[in-house]
């Protein structure tokens, strides 16, 4: 009787499901049983994957740009939020966006659109595509960590004025 040749995509879906189910069962011998050594040393681990993860795309944007950057869980966004007429000011908020997705791993993070007025359809994707990049960084992560959460919550709160 001759094996079957399985396909790649096959043979990855296995593996994750593996090790999915690998950990769900790690998960569960925790829950029943708080064993503080091993939780604390899971915890341990999680910080030295997060610390050592290198993400291209943030060293880049920390090389050339030069804001000084406070980071906040809610970020105000500017009254004309546009890269034509507010040049710096929306760049540096989208600065403090990013800044503020890599300090609060794991909680959540509010842009706040009540005071803008004017929006630049350019500098709204421009954010988006940053913020995704992000996100999608911190979901890689996530699947590497056990014992931590990494992943964020943005919440938006949007402009009244129309």
């Amino acid at each position: 009787m001759k094996k079957k040749k399985l396909s790649l995509e096959i043979l990855s879906k296995r593996r994750l499901n593996k090790k999915l189910k690998r950990k769900r069962i790690i998960a569960k011998r925790i829950s029943g049983t708080p064993n503080l050594k091993y939780v604390s040393f899971r915890v341990k681990e999680d910080r030295k994957v997060i610390d050592n993860s290198k993400f291209k795309l943030n060293d880049f944007l920390n090389e050339h740009t030069t804001f000084e950057i406070e980071e906040k869980k809610e970020v105000l966004i500017p009254k004309n939020f546009t890269l034509e007429q507010n040049h710096k000011e929306s760049l540096k908020v989208i600065s403090q966006i990013r800044h503020s997705i890599l300090k609060f791993k794991g909680r959540s993070i509010l842009l706040d659109f009540s005071r803008c007025k004017t929006v630049d359809y350019g500098c709204l994707f421009l954010l988006k595509i940053i913020v995704e990049e992000y996100l999608s960084h911190l979901g890689n992560l996530q699947r590497r960590v056990f014992a931590l959460r990494v992943r964020i919550d943005i919440k938006i709160k949007i402009s009244k004025i129309s």
